[in-house]
């Protein structure tokens, strides 16, 4: 990639939140903690069964379903995550 540096850093992505993070961590440790546990572990399964087709040898379309689960877990969290923190403190 001539003229462009990847950093194996990015910016939380809740709403206002400026932590930056190491790639491999979706967000912050207080924002994780705010997506229910469920939406939480289907993130965590997500990537998990992404990382195994891209290792054993499994056809294209295999990899790109499994990329869209984790795309799809991921994005429902920032979700979640973004709409509690718009709720504000509970009364």
């Amino acid at each position: 990639m001539r003229g462009r540096t990847v950093s194996n850093r990015h910016q939380c992505p809740a709403v206002g939140c400026n932590v930056s993070l190491p790639r491999h961590l979706l967000m912050c440790r207080p924002h994780w903690y705010r997506v229910p546990r469920a939406l939480r572990a289907e993130v965590n399964d997500a990537w998990k069964a992404y990382l195994a087709t891209c290792r054993g040898k499994h056809d294209h379309d295999t990899v790109l379903q499994a990329l869209a689960r984790y795309r799809a877990a991921r994005e429902s969290a920032i979700a979640a995550v973004n709409r509690i923190a718009n709720a504000g403190p509970a009364p």
